[in-house]
């Protein structure tokens, strides 16, 4: 048995110290990840990770059963558990550092309020909220409180499209409110305490890491399911999607290679023959990137009585895959 990796980590609670190992072995080319703790009492307790043969398997067990660990307040004794767990350095460390204190420090109220101008500009703008204002962005606000313009040039994410368009709607708000902090912010690194930054951090990096987990599973379930021959309706129905969410991760899975064509091919079957042939026709006249256009070229301004747009859109979604397809296959051929 070779070992590839090990590492000690600790856990302080109140004036005790809890201590964790973490060893990644390998023989005959089968991998075995492997957690050692011990509790309060001193006694050691383990836990097996991982015991198999796949490298990219281990590994992302591996890095989200460490950002678990993180999260639970483990720190290694040793920085670099792997580059992904290696605190920042340099100017990344103060962004993130400018992040963390917003999180642990922001003014809920103006946030909520923050949140309803977001809310009532996204319905009048007839946008999603986030094409506004992310909520890590309302949060820096929230946070730090600017009251003016060069003051809200400074906060992270708020950039000229915002500033131009969204800037004297923000001051307003924010206007009502006291702050106990100053503009410029180099203040933070010095007020953050570092054990809590160091927590913070990791604790990003698991959800992260569990974002990419459920992601993962995700895509194995959808291609399981297309690889069967379920239809899209079917598909969201098993998986509790949308199908405007649905759609995205098909999109993705095209993206990167994987093997969908069953799938289109049999929801061209199920399309209108109208929406089929005239939406294919326009993508080569009138370009595929925007869909608009195309669902004007079919229908016009009527659209069928009792159409589902958010149908009629995943249908040109699919579409735009196949024509795209098409015309790649062409490209090589000539």
């Amino acid at each position: 048995m070779n070992l590839v990796f090990m590492n000690s980590m600790e856990k302080v609670t109140g004036e005790q110290v809890l201590n964790g190992q973490i060893t990644i072995c390998e023989q005959h080319g089968k991998w075995q990840v492997t957690w050692s703790e011990q509790d309060a009492a001193g006694k050691v307790i383990q836990e097996d990770w991982y015991d198999g043969t796949g490298w990219e398997e281990m590994m992302r067990v591996f890095r989200y059963r460490i950002s678990e660990k993180l999260g639970e307040g483990f720190l290694p004794v040793l920085d670099g558990i792997t580059d992904q767990f290696t605190m920042p350095k340099g100017r990344e460390e103060i962004q993130q550092m400018i992040l963390c204190y917003s999180d642990l420090n922001r003014n809920d109220e103006l946030y909520e309020e923050l949140r309803d101008w977001r809310r009532n500009t996204a319905m009048k703008e007839n946008k999603a909220a986030y094409f506004i204002a992310s909520n890590r962005l309302l949060g820096l606000i929230s946070a730090y409180i600017p009251k003016t313009k060069d003051e809200l040039k400074q906060v992270p994410g708020f950039g000229a499209y915002r500033m131009e368009h969204y800037a004297e709607a923000v001051l307003q708000i924010t206007n009502k409110y006291d702050r106990e902090t100053e503009f410029p912010l180099n203040w933070v690194p010095e007020k953050l305490d570092r054990k809590q930054f160091t927590l913070w951090y990791y604790q990003q990096k698991q959800l992260q890491l569990r974002k990419e987990r459920d992601e993962h599973r995700l895509k194995k379930v959808l291609l399981e399911r297309i690889a069967k021959g379920a239809a899209l309706d079917q598909i969201c129905s098993e998986l509790e999607l949308p199908i405007r969410e649905a759609i995205q991760w098909i999109e993705i899975l095209d993206a990167e290679g994987y093997e969908i064509e069953g799938l289109i091919e049999r929801e061209m079957g199920n399309m209108p023959d109208e929406l089929r042939e005239r939406a294919l026709y326009a993508f080569g006249t009138i370009g595929d990137r925007y869909l608009k256009p195309i669902l004007t070229e079919v229908y016009g301004e009527n659209l069928p009585e009792g159409a589902d747009l958010s149908r009629l859109y995943a249908w040109l979604r699919l579409l735009r895959i196949y024509y795209r397809r098409v015309q790649e296959a062409s490209a090589a051929v000539s």
